[in-house]
């Protein structure tokens, strides 16, 4: 899933956040950031289900990796994370609109102290199944079903 080399590439991404050094790496942007992302999306959607069928781990779930730069001082083009994050069904909108709904995210920096460990997905499902109760709580005061 995540590996040194996703790390490594988060790392030097952070060190070359421009235009030009992403277009020379976006194959590896793919093969070390986007893939294993999917990878973990997918091992995640089982546990997330035990947890509550009325959220999703697919597709859309992943963040994409271009920063808004417009109302930053910060002009940097691209997240030096990956992240995904997992909605609730019942609301259907386009995903730039859903970051306030219910759900759980996930963040993947440069940092290997995590998502680097082979139970990452087991240690995230768990920090999610104690999360539950609050999402539940939200979904409730939305008259979503939890």
């Amino acid at each position: 899933m995540f590996t040194a080399s996703t790390f490594d590439f988060l790392r030097d991404l952070r060190a070359n956040n421009t235009r030009e050094w992403f277009e020379a790496n976006r194959a590896r942007s793919e093969r070390e950031g986007n893939a294993p992302l999917q990878t973990f999306i997918e091992a995640f959607r089982q546990r997330l289900q035990a947890i509550s069928p009325h959220f999703e781990a697919n597709e859309r779930s992943v963040f994409r990796i271009f920063r808004d730069v417009r109302f930053s001082r910060d002009k940097s083009p691209y997240k030096t994370h990956l992240a995904a994050q997992f909605r609730h069904a019942a609301v259907k909108a386009p995903a730039g609109e859903v970051v306030h709904a219910p759900g759980f995210i996930a963040v993947v920096n440069f940092s290997e102290a995590e998502a680097g460990h082979a139970d990452f997905v087991d240690r995230f499902a768990e920090a999610c199944a104690r999360a539950a109760p609050l999402q539940s709580f939200l979904c409730g005061v939305l008259g979503l079903p939890f």
